[in-house]
């Protein structure tokens, strides 16, 4: 006949706490094999051991207790791989979403690299930039004219538009395109918004923007954007490159301190261009 073991040496054996073994019994996971009537003591076999190593390799697996409780119950296997198969599709998209948040971490780091390399620069300089994939959305305003209200108010409505076709990423650091003849005219206006996609999920782009040399220059918010593509267009044209594409408003970096309510930004402008002659 086995020997009883008392409930304090069970949780050790187990390295577990006494507090969680009362917790076990109480769900229903494990009942203690005797319970002495005079002092309520609680004493388990050590055979017992084998459905506790059960709950703690399921809790591994991110079952709930009351998951756990109900698989402890089936007597059949196919119906425990069932559970098992079930449990490894939810892992398998909890890992892709680990993923997503381990991509945005690593974008964020890139977008602070390119923001304390280049919050002082105030010349253009020659970026080479691969390929890259967008989803851009049509608003109904000049986006040059837009007060901040509007601006705001134009990328709820984007914002939406990307919930509704199930856009699986974060909204952040949304851009805007100028074509390439508004930007030679000299005409400032702009109807299009965009965020750039992941290679991976190139299929939902709708434009793309080619890889190549681009002449770049920066500035550090939404007012002052305007003044500083006027600028930059004039030094384009002084320097003699000769423009391949439209040009892009790429947002690098935003925040919302706790002590201003408005969006900070800084904002990266660039212009596909090859060198005359």
């Amino acid at each position: 006949m086995s020997t009883y073991i008392k409930i304090g040496d069970m949780a050790q054996l187990n390295g577990i706490s006494i507090q969680t073994l009362r917790y076990y019994e109480m769900k229903g996971l494990l009942e203690p094999a005797f319970k002495d009537p005079l002092t309520g003591y609680r004493y388990y076999h050590i055979e017992q051991s084998v459905r506790l190593d059960h709950i703690q390799f399921l809790k591994t697996l991110q079952y709930t207790l009351t998951e756990i409780h109900t698989l402890l119950q089936l007597d059949c296997y196919a119906t425990f791989e069932d559970s098992i198969l079930q449990k490894e599709e939810e892992l398998k998209l909890e890992s892709k979403a680990i993923e997503h948040r381990l991509n945005l971490i690593n974008h964020l780091k890139q977008a602070n690299h390119v923001y304390q390399a280049s919050k002082e620069r105030h010349g253009i300089e020659i970026v080479n930039f691969p390929q890259r994939y967008c989803y851009t959305f049509n608003v109904q305003q000049n986006i040059y004219q837009m007060e901040i209200e509007s601006y705001e108010y134009h990328l709820r409505l984007f914002k939406k538009h990307l919930q509704e076709e199930r856009y699986p990423f974060l909204f952040s650091c949304i851009g805007s395109i100028l074509n390439k003849e508004n930007f030679v005219n000299g005409i400032f206006y702009s109807d299009l918004m965009f965020i750039i996609i992941p290679e991976r999920l190139k299929t939902m782009s709708n434009y793309s923007l080619p890889a190549g040399n681009y002449a770049v220059t920066y500035c550090d918010a939404f007012d002052k954007e305007l003044c500083t593509l006027k600028t930059f267009r004039e030094k384009i044209a002084t320097l003699g490159y000769q423009i391949s594409g439209d040009y892009i408003c790429e947002v690098i970096y935003e925040w919302s301190p706790l002590a201003d309510q408005k969006r900070n930004m800084f904002i990266r402008l660039q212009l596909p261009i090859s060198e005359t002659g």
